[in-house]
């Protein structure tokens, strides 16, 4: 009966010497086996890596530097340390998708391992269509049908700018703001294998003017816009709160917005710069002509797409003759300036900027839930609060 005992006690501090956290053997056995199942990698030389949870959804703007790009924190149960790129120097080419090696280097590396590992990264390219200089008969004539009398006809001259391919597309939106301010969006059914091609939307006029600056900065180019009433600031950073409401009281600090003279950023097009572009020469109704239809703009022409919310993806129809695609139809475009139905009897002939007064903003080209035809002409003007936010208003970007 002694024997027994003894050995049952002998077997028990020896279980409990073993299940110590003081032992080293079982702590280190221990690790290891936590690391293996999170990394994939053991230890050869005394060491441990380090418990990573590697990014894999990173994005970045063509022009972007490796360096320039933010990279995850860690999270509470990883192993502390800094992400790096091998090559922080290098630019992005416009290839979609590349594959970049990535260096994590824990903060205590007398205990883990420096681990790399390869990392995918979509490159966001953004087409600037070269508009040549030009003079044009802005507005439309009595005789165009549906026409409304806020489209005096007059002549514009314009100096020559760029003008993006494509509305800003969501996955662009996101990758520079940081958030999409409409996340429940849905593509035609076909389309939604990319549904980050789809048009950003939702988004005010003040958005946009913190969008521009935030990409001008990233692609190092000179800011667009500055706001007097935040010390002249041109970083979005320091302009507080996008107003949303038309009781926000920044509102008027906002619309001190003037724009940089001689700055290369991006921006939002002038009307006119606007109805010029979606022209491309022609003087009809629609760049197509007098008429348009399901194969040349968006627009509720069918019982098959009359969901409400339902966007399409940019660039599926034909582009203008000059390139650019999506003007007439699926999200109305936000413009610089502010809305005056008699501006047009008295505006500048050369490069006009808009009233220099007025809480409207103006918006052009229809959208994808309009079924009233005559909203989507070249010449067809209308407006919202800079502080609306809707649901089928996009943008397009403007460089000088």
């Amino acid at each position: 009966m002694k024997n027994k005992l003894f050995i049952c006690l002998l077997t028990t501090a020896v279980f409990i010497s073993f299940m110590s956290c003081e032992n080293f053997l079982f702590k280190n056995w221990w690790e290891e086996q936590k690391t293996e199942e999170n990394s994939g990698h053991g230890s050869n030389n005394g060491k441990v890596d380090p418990v990573v949870r590697w990014p894999n959804d990173l994005k970045a703007v063509f022009g972007q530097k490796l360096s320039d790009i933010a990279l995850p924190c860690n999270y509470p149960k990883e192993t502390k340390g800094t992400f790096t790129w091998t090559k922080p120097n290098i630019s992005l080419s416009k290839m979609r998708k590349q594959t970049y090696n990535m260096t994590f280097t824990p903060d205590d590396t007398s205990h883990y391992n420096v681990v790399t590992k390869d990392v995918e990264i979509t490159v966001i390219v953004i087409n600037m269509v070269p508009i040549p200089a030009g003079t044009f008969m802005m507005g439309s004539p009595v005789s165009e049908p549906e026409r409304c009398l806020d489209e005096y006809l007059h002549q514009v001259t314009l100096s020559r700018f760029l003008m993006s391919e494509y509305t800003v597309t969501q996955e662009l939106y996101e990758t520079v703001m940081g958030e999409n301010p409409y996340h429940s969006s849905e593509g035609v059914e076909g389309e939604s294998e990319t549904p980050e091609q789809l048009p950003a939307n939702f988004v005010n006029w003040y958005d946009t003017l913190a969008f521009c600056n935030k990409l001008s900065m990233i692609m190092k180019l000179t800011p667009a816009y500055r706001i007097p009433a935040f010390n002249n600031s041109t970083d979005p950073a320091d302009w507080g709160k996008i107003p949303i409401k038309k009781e926000d009281p920044n509102i008027a600090l906002w619309d001190t917005v003037e724009i940089v003279p001689g700055s290369n950023g991006y921006r939002l097009p002038t009307e006119a710069q606007w109805e010029y572009a979606c022209r491309a020469g022609t003087t009809t109704a629609y760049y197509t002509g007098d008429v348009i239809n399901e194969y040349t703009g968006w627009y509720d022409y069918s019982t098959a797409y009359l969901d409400y919310k339902i966007l399409h993806k940019v660039g599926l129809l034909p582009a203008n003759p000059w390139g650019l695609y999506d003007m007439h139809g699926n999200v109305w475009e936000l413009c610089w300036d502010r809305y005056d139905q008699n501006y047009y009897s008295n505006s500048p002939a050369n490069d006009p900027m808009g009233p220099s007064s007025g809480i409207n903003r103006v918006i052009r080209g229809g959208s994808r839930n309009i079924f009233h035809l005559e909203a989507m002409r070249s010449a067809a003007r209308y407006y919202v609060f800079s502080y609306q936010r809707l649901y089928f208003q996009g943008f397009r970007l403007v460089r000088l």
